[in-house]
């Protein structure tokens, strides 16, 4: 019985390959690189010696973190007790600097593990 796919009995074929491909595979094995090989790209646009540095004050206690990047700087503020106030929350990257009046409600969700890498996209949007 056949299969969509395969649709003639016997031996599949051999593929003829354009000219230019077999120049390039030529010239591949010659020179010796995998031009095939993933390539890491960094898309960290801030300069690794400039941490970011996050602080949020609220009622009379002030709560810093810092870290490479914004989500790192977030995990490492220390969470608070109870939080019932309004709060007011200062980022630094180098030279950016952003501030921002919090609902308490929204520094509640600063401390949620799940929410804290949507959080920080979002405010990275505000330091550009």
């Amino acid at each position: 019985m056949l299969n969509k796919v395969q649709t003639k009995r016997g031996r599949p074929k051999k593929k003829i390959l354009p000219p230019e491909v077999v120049e390039l595979n030529r010239v591949k094995e010659e020179i010796g690189i995998d031009l095939d090989a993933p390539v890491e790209v960094s898309t960290n646009q801030s300069n690794p010696k400039d941490p970011v540095f996050i602080s949020l004050a609220f009622g009379d206690k002030i709560f810093e973190g810092s870290g490479a990047t914004l989500l790192a700087a977030l995990q490492s503020m220390p969470v608070p007790v109870k939080i019932t106030t309004k709060g007011l929350l200062k980022i630094t990257d180098g030279v950016k600097k952003f501030e921002q009046m919090l609902q308490p409600v929204k520094i509640k969700r600063l401390f949620y593990p799940l929410a804290q890498g949507v959080l920080a996209k979002q405010l990275s949007y505000l330091l550009r």
